[in-house]
C-alpha cells in the first residue's frame, strides 16, 4: 500500500471533503435520515451523560458534606488517603485523565492520522475514568468540578 500523508483532524476533514465523490454525496443524501438519526442518538447520549454526571456530582457533594459535617476530623484521613488512591489510579489504570479535560479536547482536534495518542484523547476508559475519578476526588473533599471533564 501507499503510505498516506500525516494530517491533523482539521486537515484530513478539509481533503476529505475536497475529494469526496458525486457518488459518495448522492450515497450520503440517501442516507440523511440515517446519518440525521445517528447525530440525534450521539448528541442525546452526551447531554444525558453530562446530565447525569451532574447529578452525580451534586450527590457525592451533599456526600462530602454530609461526612465533614459529622466530624471535620476525617478530613485528616480521608482527604490524603483518597486523594493519594485517585493518584494511584490515575497513574495505573486511568493515565491520560489528568487535567480538566479543555486542552486534552484542544490537543485531540490537531492529532494526526494513526496517531497512537489520539485513543489516549478519546476513549470509553477516558470516559469512564473522568468521571469516576472526580467524583472520587469530590468525595475525599478535593475542589475539582465537573465542567472540564464534561467537555
Amino acid at each position: 500500500g501507499e503510505a498516506r500523508p500525516k494530517r491533523g483532524l482539521v486537515e484530513h476533514t478539509r481533503h476529505f471533503f475536497a475529494t469526496w465523490s458525486a457518488e459518495s454525496r448522492a450515497h450520503l443524501q440517501d442516507a440523511h435520515i440515517s446519518v440525521s438519526l445517528l447525530f440525534v442518538v450521539a448528541g442525546a447520549l452526551i447531554g444525558l451523560t453530562a446530565a447525569a454526571f451532574s447529578d452525580a456530582s451534586q450527590q457525592v457533594e451533599d456526600w462530602q458534606q454530609a461526612w465533614a459535617e459529622r466530624d471535620i476530623r476525617l478530613a485528616w484521613v480521608v482527604m490524603p488517603l483518597g486523594l493519594t488512591l485517585v493518584v494511584l489510579l490515575v497513574r495505573v489504570f486511568f493515565d491520560g485523565t489528568a487535567g480538566s479535560g479543555i486542552p486534552l479536547l484542544s490537543v485531540g482536534i490537531e492529532l494526526q492520522d494513526g496517531d497512537p495518542n489520539f485513543v489516549r484523547v478519546f476513549s470509553l476508559r477516558i470516559l469512564f475514568g473522568k468521571i469516576l475519578l472526580t467524583l472520587l476526588a469530590q468525595l475525599c473533599g478535593a475542589s475539582s468540578g465537573r465542567e472540564g471533564p464534561t467537555v
